[in-house]
C-alpha cells in the first residue's frame, strides 16, 4: 500500500488557482503525464513524472491523464489504469479509478480505456483547450480523435473544432510564485545537494574518473532521499569546464586543474542546482586562486542584487560588464569595458546567462518576458544566479595561464520581501573553505 508522496491539500489549492485564472474560463485543460518509455528491448527507463501533471494532481503514476474544466461539474478529472491482480504481481501497486479521487481529492476517475469514449461529452460546454502535444505522442492521437468527435457532436451549433492552446504559459504563471510548502522543499532539496557536494570535495583525489564523482554525487543525494538527480551532472575536470553542457564525465582528473561540477538534487520532486569549481589537489595554482576570486566577487555581488522588483535582464548587465573587467584585468580582451559589452564581444568567455527559474524544472517554466518587457522578479520567486568564464585550452589569443581554465559559481536564491534567501548557503565557495576540504 502506498501513499501520495505530497499533502492532496497541497494540490487541491493549486487546482482552485489554476480555476481561477481568467485564461481557463470556459476552457478545458488536459495534462497528460508522462507514459512509460523503453530503455532498450522490453526495459524502461526509470519513471520521473511530467512537471506540470505533478504540479496539478501530485499523482505519480505513469499514463494517467488529467483533465481540468473550471467551473464544470465535475471539475477535477483523473484517467489512470485500473488496479488489477496481474499489474500486482508484475508492477506492483496501483491506486486504481477508488485510490485516485480518495486519496488525491479529485472529483473523479476513470479508466484509460474510458478517455476517447468520455471526452467528447466533456468537452461539449468549453469554448478551448489547453494541451501540449509530444509528451505522450500515442494520446496526441487520441486527443484529435475526440476533438473531431465533439465536433461531430456540436455541428448543431454550426461551430467547428475547439481551437487548442499551449498550456505552458498559464502553467508558468502558477508555478513561477512557490507556495510555502514548495519553498519548503526547495530548500530541503538544495541542502540535500549542498550536504552531497560537501561529501564529494572531501572524496575527490588526482587519478579519478570523472564517472567516479558522478556515482558518488548520486549516492549521496540518494543516501538523503532524493530519487533521482534533477539533472544530469557536468563533472568536468580541467578544460572539460569550458563546454557548458559537458556531457561524457568519462575522464581521469589531474592534479594541478581545477573540476567544475554542476549537479543537483531531484528531491520530491524539486530541483536544485549547485556549480563549485575548485582544485583536484590540495590548493588552487596562483592563477587559478586569482581569477577564482574575481569570479566569486561577482557572483556574491549578483546575489545580493536579487530582489523584488529588479529584472533577470538588469541583473545580467550589470554582471556582463563586471566579468568584462575581469577579462580586461586579466588580459583577455582589450579595450573599454562599456564598448566591448555593448559589441557582444564579452560572451566569447562569459556565453550563457546569468541564471534561471527553478522549481519542480531545473530550468523551470515561466516567462522571462511580459507583454513586451523583462519580468520583475517577486517575493516567492526562486532562481539561479551562476556567473562563469571559460577560457577555451585552443585560444591562442589568450594568457597562457588561462588556457582551459573554466570556472562557474551557482547558487540556489528563494526571493523574500525585501531580498532574498541563499538556499545553497551551507554549499562552501570561499577559497579558504574549499582548501581546507580538499587538505
Amino acid at each position: 500500500m502506498r501513499t501520495p508522496l505530497l499533502n492532496p491539500d497541497e494540490f487541491v489549492q493549486r487546482r482552485q488557482r489554476l480555476a481561477a485564472m481568467p485564461e481557463l474560463q470556459n476552457a478545458c485543460l488536459i495534462l497528460p503525464a508522462n507514459p512509460e518509455v523503453i530503455r532498450n528491448q522490453d526495459n524502461p527507463y526509470n519513471h520521473r513524472q511530467e512537471s506540470n501533471f505533478f504540479y496539478a494532481t501530485g499523482f505519480e503514476e505513469a499514463g494517467a491523464i488529467f483533465v481540468m474544466r473550471p467551473g464544470k461539474d465535475p471539475e477535477s478529472v483523473l484517467f489512470v489504469n485500473e488496479a488489477d491482480a496481474h499489474s500486482m504481481v508484475w508492477t506492483g501497486f496501483r491506486f486504481g479509478t477508488e485510490g485516485a479521487v480518495r486519496d488525491y481529492k479529485l472529483d473523479a476517475a476513470f479508466s484509460l480505456d474510458e478517455f476517447c469514449e468520455m471526452m467528447p461529452q466533456l468537452l461539449m460546454d468549453v469554448e478551448k483547450v489547453y494541451y501540449q502535444f509530444d509528451i505522450n505522442p500515442g494520446l496526441d492521437h487520441d486527443v484529435l480523435t475526440v476533438l473531431k468527435e465533439n465536433r461531430r457532436l456540436r455541428d448543431r451549433r454550426n461551430s467547428g473544432m475547439l481551437p487548442i492552446f499551449e498550456p505552458m504559459v498559464v502553467m508558468g504563471e502558477q508555478r513561477l510564485r512557490k507556495s510555502p510548502l514548495e519553498i519548503q522543499l526547495m530548500k530541503e532539496s538544495a541542502e540535500v545537494a549542498s550536504e552531497a557536494h560537501i561529501e564529494v570535495m572531501k572524496y575527490i583525489q588526482p587519478g579519478m574518473n570523472e564517472r567516479e564523482i558522478h556515482g558518488r554525487f548520486m549516492f549521496e543525494i540518494m543516501k538523503r532521499g532524493a530519487a533521482f538527480e534533477a539533472y544530469t551532472p557536468i563533472v568536468a575536470g580541467g578544460a572539460n569546464g569550458t563546454v557548458l553542457h559537458y556531457k561524457f564525465n568519462d575522464a581521469v582528473l589531474n592534479d594541478g586543474d581545477m573540476l567544475l561540477i554542476d549537479a543537483g538534487a531531484d528531491y520530491k520532486f524539486h530541483a536544485s542546482d549547485i556549480t563549485r569549481t575548485y582544485p583536484i589537489g590540495k590548493a588552487f595554482t596562483e592563477t587559478q586562486k586569482r581569477v577564482y576570486q574575481k569570479v566569486l566577487d561577482v557572483q556574491k555581488q549578483m546575489c545580493q542584487a536579487v530582489k523584488p522588483g529588479v529584472t533577470f535582464k538588469e541583473l545580467y548587465d550589470r554582471s556582463a560588464v563586471m566579468l568584462t573587467e575581469v577579462m580586461v584585468d586579466e588580459g583577455l580582451l582589450k579595450g573599454s569595458v562599456q564598448d566591448l559589452v555593448d559589441q557582444g564581444l564579452h560572451r566569447r568567455y562569459y556565453p550563457h546567462g546569468l541564471g534561471h527559474w527553478l522549481g519542480l524544472d531545473v530550468h523551470d517554466i515561466g516567462s522571462m518576458i511580459v507583454e513586451g518587457s523583462p519580468r520583475k522578479i517577486e517575493q516567492g520567486f526562486c532562481l539561479t544566479i551562476e556567473p562563469g568564464i571559460y577560457v577555451p585550452a585552443d585560444d591562442m589569443e589568450a594568457p597562457e595561464e588561462l588556457r582551459g581554465l573554466a570556472i562557474r559559481i551557482e547558487d540556489d536564491l528563494v526571493v523574500t520581501a525585501d531580498g532574498n534567501e541563499i538556499m545553497t548557503a551551507k554549499c562552501p565557495k570561499d577559497v579558504d573553505d574549499l582548501e581546507s576540504l580538499r587538505r
